[in-house]
């Protein structure tokens, strides 16, 4: 049977060969698609995609949104914890409330509050923290002086 470009195009969409492994499977099956996409899936031939099934899409967005859960947002003034909150309800917030979140945002970080996002791990910390300017002239005599 002569095997079309159209199956090698089918076979390489379905299991993601290359051009040579599909064209091989559907020799190797006298052009039987179905057969050619179960020697692949089976052999280990057809490279896995990360992404390659509904199921792994959806645990992945539930692994996300774990990661979102357990790391926490942070509010703190003087020591002391004012706000704690998972980063996944900071985002839902900044993506309803837009105006007004950043609006609150801008008057804590005036008003000295720092933040931080906290990560379960305790290795991946980010903080937020307002900087006080450093003088870049510090006791050095004038040039009047000496004049």
């Amino acid at each position: 049977m002569k095997i079309t470009l159209e199956q090698i195009d089918l076979v390489r969409k379905r299991t993601n060969a290359s051009y040579k492994e599909a064209k091989e499977a559907l020799e190797r099956f006298d052009g039987d698609v179905v057969e050619a996409l179960a020697y692949l899936d089976e052999s280990g031939k057809a490279p896995k995609t990360e992404f390659g099934s509904r199921r792994a899409f959806m645990d992945k967005v539930r692994d996300l949104i774990h990661k979102g859960n357990i790391t926490k947002f942070l509010v703190t003034k003087d020591s002391k914890t004012v706000l704690n909150i998972p980063l996944n309800l900071v985002i839902i917030l900044a993506l309803v409330g837009n105006y007004v979140f950043a609006a609150a945002l801008l008057i804590a970080l005036v008003l000295g509050y720092k933040f931080n996002i906290v990560s379960p791990n305790e290795q991946n910390n980010m903080s937020v923290v307002p900087r006080k300017p450093e003088s870049s002239v510090q006791n050095q005599p004038s040039n009047n002086e000496n004049q």
